[in-house]
């Protein structure tokens, strides 16, 4: 999330930094951001894929807004797919 963010030599840097998603400078603090999510959201669900990866990862409800608290969720890959920025050509034209 934080190299997402941060890292300019992210390949994945283009969709999250480059845009201006940030994390919240209390998260740079790994017991903080676990303390956060617990309390917040709760443990992440359990749930493995066919292919044995893990079912949920943390989301952003807000898909422009920042990793911060009140702003994120345990999502599936589907979930997290419908939740995207997508670019103008793609979305229809009644939204």
């Amino acid at each position: 999330m934080i190299a997402r963010c941060e890292d300019e030599n992210l390949r994945a840097y283009h969709f999250y930094g480059a845009k201006g998603i940030r994390v919240c400078e209390r998260w740079h603090d790994f017991a903080t951001f676990a303390g956060d999510i617990e309390s917040g959201i709760g443990l992440r669900p359990e749930g493995k894929t066919i292919t044995g990866h893990t079912l949920y990862s943390l989301d952003r409800i807000d898909s422009k807004g920042d990793y911060e608290p009140g702003n994120v969720q345990w999502s599936t890959w589907l979930q997290q797919a419908a939740n995207r920025s997508r670019p103008w050509y793609w979305k229809r034209k009644d939204q």
